[in-house]
């Protein structure tokens, strides 16, 4: 039987303790008016319109790749963007501040599409 290979990991693995709080250049995962305004999520749409017209036309290799590089440019900003999402599921988070727990998403999952 042939195996079938993991695809490479390009990216850190994912903080594995919860992220009180978040700062300017974090890319908060979500939809809202603190999420758009969030200038870490501004500053990250702004670079994807910016290369919008090179996507469009790409193949879903040459998309997958414009997307890793991306993420490469969020990750060398000062200090790193982080992708984070809302932990409203931990037993940490008390009604005072369940908006303050996040975790970091699993970047190359995302971009691979796979469960690895």
């Amino acid at each position: 039987a042939a195996s079938v290979s993991k695809p490479m990991k390009r990216f850190p693995p994912p903080y594995p303790e919860l992220i009180y709080g978040y700062h300017r250049n974090d890319i908060l995962s979500g939809r809202g008016a603190t999420i758009n305004a969030h200038p870490g999520n501004k500053h990250f749409r702004a670079m994807c319109a910016h290369r919008k017209s090179e996507f469009e036309p790409a193949t879903n290799s040459q998309k997958r790749q414009i997307a890793f590089e991306i993420v490469q440019l969020v990750l060398k900003w000062h200090p790193p963007g982080r992708f984070i999402e809302r932990a409203e599921d931990n037993a940490k988070c008390t009604a005072e501040d369940v908006d303050a727990f996040f975790r970091e998403v699993d970047v190359d999952r995302v971009l691979v599409g796979s469960s690895a």
